[in-house]
């Protein structure tokens, strides 16, 4: 088994019907299978290239002129699936930061031509997982206009549910103060001295690379 159907079909592991038997054969069959070093940035344009990314693993923050709120994409998430569904354009530039990402690009030639030999499946499967996967995203960005702490926090509860299946799970973050900064609009002392207090609270464990959230997490609606 090549390596990017060994990440396709572990999250297809509890899909069982035929058709969605057959999106997973899509994915394997049509999709461009891309492995991105760390640093490296990712161009996607759906009107130059029409089709949609799925994140397999790995990490990338948006790159935009915004300082707050911003998006940073993780494994599980599809970029363009929603525009390409409503024929909207979409474009991104996306700097990866883990060590090793795989991505997956699917044409949308090829999504169509599944979807028409199973209708009724294709579309709202992918729209359900969108949906999941990008859930936590609006609820952060829901809280932009609380404390700063608070957006700190929900940061965390957000990075430690989609990233560790635990508390007691170590989540990578190979982002930089600065990053973190921008995500809840603040300055890079302001964070250093929320995450010293959640430290010393009992909130937080926070090592150069990795963190952990120890306070409650929110269940995921």
């Amino acid at each position: 088994m090549s390596q990017s159907s060994y990440f396709i079909r572990e999250a297809f592991d509890s899909l069982l019907t035929e058709n969605q038997r057959a999106l997973m054969q899509l994915f394997e069959r049509d999709g461009e299978y891309i492995t991105v070093a760390e640093g490296q940035v990712y161009h996607f344009n759906n009107q130059s290239k029409p089709g949609f990314v799925w994140i397999l693993s790995g990490a990338a923050k948006e790159m935009a002129d915004t300082n707050q709120c911003y998006h940073i994409f993780i494994a599980g998430d599809f970029i363009g699936l929603e525009e390409m569904l409503s024929q909207k354009p979409l474009g991104h530039s996306l700097q990866f930061v883990s060590t090793v990402n795989h991505i997956l690009f699917v044409p949308e030639t090829a999504f169509l031509k599944v979807q028409r030999t199973n209708p009724g499946i294709a579309t709202p499967l992918i729209r359900k997982i969108h949906m999941d996967v990008t859930n936590l995203e609006d609820r952060a960005i829901s809280i932009c206009q609380t404390s700063t702490s608070k957006r700190l926090e929900q940061l965390f509860k957000n990075l430690q549910l989609r990233w560790g299946k635990h508390a007691e799970d170590w989540v990578p973050l190979k982002v930089s103060m600065e990053d973190l900064a921008q995500m809840v609009g603040a300055s890079r002392n302001t964070i250093l001295r929320i995450i010293k207090t959640q430290r010393e609270q009992g909130m937080l464990e926070f090592e150069e690379d990795r963190f952990r959230w120890l306070g409650q997490l929110d269940t995921v609606s």
